[in-house]
């Protein structure tokens, strides 16, 4: 953004929320899509006494629309035949990948890594990028190897003790003038990136690919898109602000929170995986 000149508030918004919004509308074109795809198969005849609970449904479907009847009961079709639960877990995984951690350290890396430090935020940040490389490299094998329940367990509680980690670090200030301790958040970053790449960052899409209905692919996909770049647009936007609100206090309470939203991930699927495996 330095380069370009341009504020990484107004990097998101053309390039998050504008694209977001442009799958959000594209959902509408692809529910007319499928209607139209699944009109042409040959239909059964009925009777009309068996076709009056269909005629009902499709009333209910359109009732209470108003002046916007027919893109509100698109949406409403396309609730009706949605497979709620692995969609909701889907979403789910998603806002815990986005919210993880990641999108402060990446868009933000100046605000950590301080001009006094003995090393770059360019440095870092490619070094921790590599780190999301390897992990991501990595992880087909360790979940073959001991399963994918393990693996995002494992790497969740890490990325959990390096969220409360940074929050400590940045909370007491450790990091003195070229000090041998201005590597510890540098460490931590690396780790984080690493098993997020070797966890969630992958399995993530490996469980988009299986649990994901395919017959409404085309619909949930770009709403869990959706969804992702909002939260990322979200999380630019409140840096900001935040930093403005609770001055050298910001970075400490933004490494909490993703903290929480770790370890609330960590129990999320602790109790999914066990529940399932009954």
């Amino acid at each position: 953004s330095a380069q370009t000149g341009l504020s990484y508030s107004t990097l998101t918004l053309a390039f998050a929320v504008v694209p977001s919004l442009l799958l959000a509308s594209s959902i509408i074109v692809l529910t007319d899509e499928n209607a139209h795809k699944h009109s042409k198969k040959p239909k059964k005849k009925v009777s009309s006494i068996s076709s009056q609970p269909q005629e009902a449904k499709n009333e209910l479907v359109g009732s209470g629309c108003g002046r916007f009847k027919g893109i509100c009961s698109k949406f409403r079709k396309l609730f009706i035949n949605l497979e709620t639960k692995p969609i909701l877990m889907l979403l789910f995984f998603a806002s815990s990948y986005i919210l993880s951690g990641m999108v402060p350290i990446t868009n933000f890396p100046s605000w950590m890594f301080k001009s006094q430090y003995p090393f770059s935020y360019q440095m870092a940040i490619t070094i921790s990028l590599v780190g999301n490389l390897a992990g991501s490299v990595s992880s087909p094998f360790f979940s073959s190897w001991v399963g994918q329940t393990p693996v995002i367990i494992i790497t969740t509680v890490i990325m959990t003790f390096c969220m409360s980690g940074l929050m400590f670090f940045y909370f007491y200030a450790m990091c003195a003038a070229s000090s041998i301790i201005c590597f510890i958040p540098l460490i931590l970053t690396v780790v984080f990136f690493t098993c997020l790449g070797a966890g969630i960052g992958t399995i993530f899409n490996v469980i988009l690919g299986e649990k994901l209905p395919e017959k409404s692919r085309s619909l949930t996909l770009p709403a869990i898109m959706v969804v992702m770049e909002l939260w990322d647009a979200v999380q630019t936007f409140a840096f900001n602000p935040l930093q403005m609100v609770f001055g050298e206090n910001f970075l400490p309470l933004i490494f909490a929170f993703h903290m929480v939203v770790n370890a609330l991930t960590l129990i999320v699927v602790v109790l999914f995986y066990s529940t399932h495996a009954k």
